[in-house]
């Protein structure tokens, strides 16, 4: 009798081993690690969450871990998703090499790659750092995934460019409207634009309204020119603000950055909106003052939002005008480079767009979200399917 009951110990701790070494292999092999470095603005991290909710609609098995060197960390929280984080470079003090900071995220994403049993990478940055194409080569079993921005200044060379993309499985490119980017680059998939929650969460022009307690019979204009961490938008928006109180019966309201290390406000009497993403409620406003980055811009052209572009020259990589041309020519929008020279420009564009009636405003929806296609793409990396 006892060994009858040493035996059904005996299995049934063999039996519970089993259940944990399969438990262990299914969370690996359903874990993803999402790696958005930081930036101008929140492009990265908004384009990796976009891609997120995709790859949890298609895969809900899936586990999504974010790895950043985002200052924005706090909305990889709020979006319901586990979150690890190293401060950028750039925040880091002066007497810290690139070297030495290179160590220090290489230590880190070693450490979590012990404890977060990951069996995909997903990057999202301009150019991957040294030390991630050393943990890439050295995890054999890791499968990678480089989502690069295509639409550069064009500084950096194809050559360069190519030997990075060869690093990783594969490259998805989130595209621009109707422009295609990725000439002459190999093993890549381009999709369509890649938005964020405005497909399925943007509300109703008068849900919008009422929400942000705006009124119909005001022309409502929403201002956001960026974060301003790495330019001046205070002297702009003062500017912008003046042209467009010229006309009688405007209601102006100002975008926040959840990432804006530099909020200066200019005026108390002017209605400010700090929400993420604030373009779910873009339909309240009879028109957009915006900088050119791929996500406001592209938000606003699927929504077919009559729009004021600023692009911003500061960036490192992203050539914002010509994003901002190139959408002008498919959706109602202008694009402005000197204030100075563009006030008469920019009164005829608000009275051109002022009070349309918005059935005429409807434009036919310019773009599916590639958010789609790249969890798509991912997945198929992931399982090891080949990609056409």
């Amino acid at each position: 009798m006892m060994r009858s009951i040493k035996d059904r110990i005996k299995n049934r701790l063999k039996s519970e081993l089993v259940d944990i070494t399969h438990a262990l292999s299914d969370t690996s092999a359903d874990c993803f690690l999402f790696l958005p470095i930081n930036g101008a603005g929140l492009g990265h991290l908004t384009r990796l969450l976009a891609i997120a909710d995709e790859l949890k609609i298609q895969y809900p098995k899936a586990r999504i871990v974010f790895f950043t060197t985002s200052i924005g960390v706090h909305l990889i929280h709020q979006a319901g998703y586990e979150a690890h984080h190293i401060s950028p470079m750039a925040l880091c003090e002066k007497n810290i090499s690139f070297r030495r900071w290179e160590k220090l995220f290489r230590d880190q994403l070693e450490l979590i790659l012990k404890h977060v049993p990951a069996s995909t990478l997903v990057f999202d940055g301009s150019t991957p750092y040294p030390s991630l194409l050393k943990v890439i080569s050295e995890h054999k079993s890791l499968k990678s995934v480089w989502v690069k921005r295509g639409l550069n200044k064009g500084y950096q060379s194809n050559r360069r460019t190519e030997q990075e993309i060869a690093a990783f499985d594969h490259c998805i490119v989130p595209g621009e409207l109707c422009m295609p980017v990725t000439q002459g680059l190999p093993s890549i998939t381009e999709t369509d634009p890649i938005v964020y929650k405005v497909e399925r969460e943007a509300l109703s022009r008068i849900d919008a309204i009422n929400k942000l307690g705006l009124s119909s019979c005001e022309t409502n204009i929403y201002i956001q020119l960026g974060a301003g961490n790495i330019n001046d938008i205070g002297q702009l928006e003062k500017k912008i603000i003046e042209i467009c109180r010229e006309r009688k019966n405007t209601r102006i309201t100002i975008g926040d950055s959840p990432i804006s290390m530099n909020k200066e406000y200019n005026t108390t009497d002017i209605k400010r909106l700090t929400y993420y993403p604030n373009s779910v409620f873009f339909s309240a406003f009879d028109i957009l003052f915006l900088a050119a980055g791929y996500n406001s811009a592209h938000e606003a052209a699927y929504l077919s939002r009559p729009t004021v572009f600023f692009p911003n020259e500061s960036t490192g990589s992203d050539n914002q005008t010509a994003r901002a041309e190139n959408i002008s020519s498919y959706s109602p929008a202008v694009v402005v480079k000197k204030i100075e020279d563009s006030r008469e420009d920019i009164l005829k564009f608000l009275a051109e767009h002022s009070k349309v009636d918005e059935n005429k405003k409807a434009r036919k929806q310019l773009f599916t979200n590639g958010a789609r296609q790249a969890a798509t793409t991912i997945m198929q990396v992931h399982s090891g399917e080949k990609i056409p």
